[in-house]
């Protein structure tokens, strides 16, 4: 009972140490540190944003590393190789964060396996030197050390950021708000110009609508005009072609042969109106190419005579 109540009691599991950001990102700040080396940055030395370092062994496990994130506030922990004294590389927190829910693999890793490079600086260089090797190296902290090796401390984004004059902050507070009432004015600008664009194009649809609706008109009226046009005609051929057809031996030649007419005025008509179709498709008359050609008249009009 006893072996049973104690293998029950190992089986529990830790609970799950919740590593949360220590500073949040700050846009002010982060205008303020510019790739240009701000001019207030001059007047200081690297030891007045110096913080303290959180050292751990190189050997240490991923575990480890996690526990103190949760325990201290600190956001790097720099990684000490314990024989040869040296500065391996830094984690930070911000590494840390997306991998605290994967127990398994947490637990098979080390903190060398995550490491990120450490930049290091000697002391007692100017602070803009620091700013520097940040951006350069894309960096988010580097190591302060002696002339012996020893780690002084940490110089981050951050203790540079708190140094940062009264003014500077003012200033950049309002080149932003500057910049967001440019961006807003032109989006607003833009909106303006996409709207004037839409009614343009519905201006435009509405006319293409009312051409075509002018066009299948025309096209109706033509039709029924034609027809009505090429009906007449043929009634008449119709009409006297059977009546050929039908009485054209009772009929003398002087009624036969105004059937006839009759046919042959009917087909002229379509003939002429047919001439008139193929004018409407015919192209314009600037359009209509000129081949001029030598002649002799006076034969062209015995032809004629002939």
């Amino acid at each position: 009972m006893k072996a049973q109540e104690k293998t029950e009691a190992t089986s529990i599991e830790k609970p799950v140490l919740e590593v949360k950001p220590v500073l949040e990102a700050n846009p002010v700040l982060e205008a303020c540190l510019s790739p240009v080396t701000p001019t207030w940055l001059l007047n200081y030395q690297v030891e007045a944003a110096l913080v303290e370092a959180v050292s751990l062994s190189v050997e240490a496990s991923l575990q480890a590393a996690i526990e103190i994130f949760a325990s201290q506030p600190t956001d790097h922990l720099v990684l000490v190789d314990a024989r040869s004294e040296t500065l391996v590389g830094v984690l930070n927190r911000q590494d840390v964060l997306p991998m605290q829910r994967a127990k398994r693999r947490v637990a098979t890793l080390t903190a060398r396996s995550q490491a990120q490079p450490l930049p290091q600086l000697l002391g007692k260089q100017p602070l803009w030197l620091a700013h520097q090797t940040l951006i350069e190296q894309s960096a988010s902290c580097l190591a302060v050390v002696s002339e012996q090796g020893h780690l002084q401390g940490l110089v981050t984004r951050q203790s540079i950021a708190q140094l940062i004059p009264p003014s500077q902050l003012y200033a950049t507070v309002q080149q932003q708000q500057q910049q967001l009432m440019r961006s807003q004015i032109q989006q607003s600008q833009l909106q303006q110009q996409y709207q004037q664009q839409l009614e343009t194009l519905g201006t435009q649809v509405q006319s293409a609508l009312m051409k075509e609706k002018k066009l299948e008109g025309f096209q109706k009226e033509f039709v029924t005009h034609a027809s009505h046009q090429f009906r007449t005609p043929l009634t008449v051929i119709a009409s006297s072609a059977g009546i050929l057809n039908d009485f054209g031996d009772r009929l003398d030649a002087h009624k036969t042969q105004t059937h006839l007419q009759r046919i042959q005025t009917s087909i002229n008509q379509i003939t002429q109106m047919l001439d008139r179709l193929l004018l409407v498709d015919r192209p314009p008359t600037d359009q209509i190419s000129c081949n001029l050609q030598t002649a002799d008249l006076v034969q062209w009009c015995q032809t004629l005579m002939d």
